[in-house]
């Protein structure tokens, strides 16, 4: 029988009374717990050396005196188990009278925890794929609108990799930009660990049981091509005067109705986008030239010619990207890149872009409302033989064309 006594601060401390014998005085004992020991059992274990015709009270910490029981409870074998009034232990001194009523007026009460947002991540027995996408869109598994979410979107389904879109922004990015996947969730307090898209390959091959694929220096080479393809991208949406209704329907309405706040985003989307644009187009090594890192601006003497980084030969470096993209599949035997037997990383990244340069009236699923006439998708079209064409509306039908409506 173990006796434990109690710790520190305010304590409910049950004492039991056992008579030792009948006719004679009690032992106190202090635990936790209410215990009934014989005579017999106090004997062996505890008190042995003591002189038990004598009035014994013993207590592990303290003896108190007796009190007037608040229960007696008649046992088997002549024992008694009785309940003495409640010890309090407690190093603070006790509570006034007068705030004691008013705790008793007001008790301090625990309320149950507030229920989560509607719109708070629900559980899910598939992965959540979190990119650009209006609510509608996502709710009936339309294409992102953003080239680098709609490539890994795409990548997801033609590796039969079942997910659930969500609408999101970058701020809700663990690394700061979209597209992430978050692993299925039992419970809505479930935080799983999100998996951003740099390991979305190794995430699509434990799923399949495929290992990844390692990309040759040929595929490095022709992957870069989508370089300049990406800089057309940016000045035609971000700084084309004629797109500027697409731009705010996309990333300027929907993040908020304030003026002034919508105002900010445009600045901020847009310096960003020439930023970047001056990176892919100004020469930063070799004998081409000098850059100067200035805040997150790279300044150099070709980001005064206008011929540099102008609109003409931005388009110019994206229709010649475009042609050797589509040589490149005139090759296969298999209508994918590098004649594989089924589409890769590079046909999911040129599809993103393929398939959004297009015009939004247009027939074959895909594009968006381009005020500038949609100049990026006729480079698209003129390139080769129509094998990004046909390589597009490949995919669409594979993976969003039974999504639609």
């Amino acid at each position: 029988m173990d006796v434990v006594s109690p710790g520190r601060g305010t304590q409910q401390v049950p004492w039991i009374l056992i008579p030792f014998p009948e006719d004679n005085p009690a032992v106190w004992l202090e635990t936790r717990f209410p215990i009934t020991l014989s005579p017999k059992q106090v004997k062996r274990s505890l008190f042995e050396s003591l002189d038990h015709t004598d009035p014994i009270a013993v207590s592990l910490t303290a003896t108190r005196p007796w009190q007037p029981p608040t229960s007696v409870q008649k046992l088997r074998n002549g024992q008694s188990r009785v309940t003495l009034p409640e010890l309090r232990l407690s190093w603070m001194p006790a509570i006034p009278a007068p705030l004691q009523r008013l705790f008793d007026i007001f008790p301090l009460q625990t309320y149950p925890p507030n229920t989560l947002p509607a719109r708070s991540p629900q559980p899910n027995a598939l992965p959540t794929l979190h990119v650009f996408i209006s609510p509608s869109d996502a709710a009936k598994g339309q294409p992102s609108f953003n080239p680098s979410c709609l490539k890994w979107q795409t990548y997801l389904l033609l590796n039969n990799i079942p997910f659930v879109l969500t609408p999101s922004t970058n701020h809700a990015s663990p690394t700061g930009s979209l597209p992430f996947l978050l692993p299925p969730t039992s419970t809505p307090l479930s935080s799983p660990r999100p998996i951003p898209s740099t390991d979305f390959e190794d995430y699509v091959s434990q799923q399949t049981k495929q290992p990844s694929p390692t990309p040759s220096p040929k595929q490095e080479a022709y992957s870069s091509l989508l370089t300049p393809i990406r800089t057309a991208w940016l000045h035609a949406l971000y700084l084309n005067p004629a797109n500027a209704p697409l731009l705010e329907k996309l990333y300027i309405t929907p993040p908020s109705t304030s003026r002034l706040v919508r105002l900010s985003i445009l600045h901020s989307l847009r310096s960003a986008a020439e930023a970047e644009i001056l990176k892919a187009t100004a020469p930063t090594t070799g004998t081409q030239g000098w850059s100067v890192q200035v805040g997150d601006t790279l300044l150099s003497p070709d980001m005064f010619r206008p011929s540099r980084i102008g609109p003409a030969q931005i388009y110019r470096d994206a229709g010649e990207a475009f042609e050797a993209l589509a040589r490149l599949l005139g090759e296969s035997e298999t209508g994918w890149f590098f004649g594989r037997e089924e589409a890769g990383e590079l046909d999911a990244a040129v599809f993103a872009y393929t398939c959004l340069v297009r015009e939004e009236r247009e027939g074959g699923g895909g594009g968006l409302d381009w005020g500038d006439g949609a100049v990026l998708g006729g480079l698209v079209e003129r390139a080769g033989e129509g094998e990004l064409v046909r390589h597009r509306a490949r995919i669409w039908e594979r993976c969003f064309a039974v999504k639609k409506e």
